[in-house]
């Protein structure tokens, strides 16, 4: 009787057993289907990406950064000259540019203790400058890097690079106020060429330090305008320095390679997502570190599980392509798709929908934005200082100053170039004293070459 009892009881209890077994057996495909089709979507879109000889992987752009032979390459020269850098003196309150003292106004006279330090700051640098002046003669260079330790910090000569940016601009001050012009325009060739040594390399960061050094270079020339003349020969040399400066593809291969990153953070483990967040937080941190909460490596495995990761990283690569896509329209229209795909990625935060995920593309897609209209702004200060150099052209051969500025070509301009934020030619009024040549900037309204509203370069004699 007892054993009756146990089989009929028993029965029902397997055939639950079963059913929940079956039940997640169908789970358990279903997940892994779900799991597959998002796997063969990411591919899809990377095999897609790679036919059009672009990289994806972290290895892949390393080959995809031209190598350049040893002998023939600039960045060798570079890395020579910084390590030549001579530090300034902690104690040396005197040394402007390089240190916190600020030049003094336009055409007012040099302290004698400011001059000296600046001549002896640039004698025990003399060395790093003629590397550097070497180098810039040079047509191609790679810096070594590596782009897996890129992801979290800055590489070291990116950092190195700005300072001889600076040192560069220290010297052709010194040469304007001398009133040596041929070495001025030697200085700041070279700083066009320092800048230009970072033209191929895929980083974002990279780009971003280049444009720096356009914008130091560009106040270099306005400040050397105010204490030396130049010849029709020197301006001749800048004007092919800047003219040459300017290169579309440049942005977008700092977008391909910001995407192969953006991929390889997709792509590791909850682990190491982890400690790549924190790496972030602390980034900029000079003083004590942030820390991540620990629960973020528990989110971070569960985002990762749901399959989550997968659907931002489709989002995060179609968001990529646009925006490397915008970076072939013209610069007016490129500053005008960038705002409206980052208010786009920003009105999708804020939902935040499980459906359209944020928890990397937060992180790496708006700097993009940032990116692109700091580029438009120096591309508009290097075509104001074009303007500036052609004009100073017309002027030496006594003709005065221009009434408009398509008097300027053929002979001294091919062209009146275009504003970057609006289309339209860069615009120019006569000031009492000298000229502006200005551009109506971020906000598009035209401010008269007011230096507070506009981008403006201002020539005052």
């Amino acid at each position: 009787m007892t054993d009756q009892t146990s089989l009929l009881t028993s029965h029902p209890k397997r055939r639950w057993l079963r059913r929940l077994l079956f039940v997640f057996l169908v789970l358990a495909g279903v997940y892994v289907a779900y799991r597959y089709t998002l796997h063969c979507m990411v591919e899809a879109k990377l095999n897609e990406i790679r036919k059009q000889g672009y990289p994806v992987t972290l290895a892949e752009l390393d080959k995809w950064y031209p190598q350049v032979p040893k002998e023939r390459n600039a960045a060798e020269v570079y890395l020579e000259a910084f390590r030549h850098f001579a530090r300034k003196q902690s104690g040396d309150t005197n040394l402007p540019v390089i240190g916190d003292v600020k030049l003094p106004p336009p055409r007012y006279p040099f302290s004698t203790e400011m001059k000296n330090a600046i001549s002896e700051y640039l004698v025990a640098n003399q060395e790093a400058l003629n590397f550097m002046h070497r180098a810039a003669e040079m047509e191609s260079a790679r810096y070594p890097i590596n782009f897996e330790k890129a992801l979290s910090s800055t590489p070291l000569h990116l950092l190195q690079l700005k300072h001889g940016c600076r040192l560069l601009e220290l010297e052709a001050i010194a040469s304007a106020v001398s009133n040596e012009p041929n070495l001025v325009v030697k200085s700041i060739v070279s700083m066009m060429g320092l800048a230009h040594s970072l033209e191929n390399e895929p980083v974002i960061q990279s780009h971003l330090k280049r444009i720096a050094c356009w914008g130091i270079a560009v106040q270099s020339l306005r400040q050397a305008f105010h204490w030396s003349t130049f010849s029709d020969a020197q301006l001749t040399r800048l004007s092919a320095a800047f003219g040459a400066a300017e290169q579309p593809q440049s942005v977008a291969r700092s977008l391909i390679g910001e995407r192969s990153f953006g991929i390889r953070v997709f792509n590791m483990s909850a682990r190491q997502q982890f400690e790549q967040w924190n790496a972030w937080e602390n980034w900029d941190t000079a003083s004590e570190p942030m820390r991540v909460e620990k629960g973020w490596y528990v989110v971070l495995l569960g985002y990762k599980l749901s399959g989550l990761a997968t659907i931002e990283e489709l989002y995060y690569l179609n968001a990529m392509s646009r925006y490397i896509e915008l970076t072939r329209l013209p610069l007016h229209d490129r500053v005008k798709a960038s705002r409206k795909l980052k208010d786009e990625v920003e009105a999708r935060r804020d939902k935040k929908s499980l459906s359209e995920p944020f928890v990397f593309s937060s992180a790496m897609i708006p700097s993009l934005d940032v990116a692109i209209l700091w580029d438009a702004r120096e591309i508009a200060y290097l075509r104001e200082a074009s303007i500036a150099l052609a004009i100073e052209r017309f002027r030496f051969l006594g003709r005065g100053l221009p009434n408009r500025l398509d008097e300027l070509a053929p002979a001294f301009l091919a062209e009146v170039p275009a504003d970057p934020f609006d289309g339209q030619p860069v615009r120019y009024r006569q000031l009492t004293r000298g000229y502006v040549l200005y551009s109506v900037g971020e906000d598009g309204k035209d401010n008269s070459g007011d230096e507070k509203k506009d981008i403006t370069f201002t020539v005052e004699r």
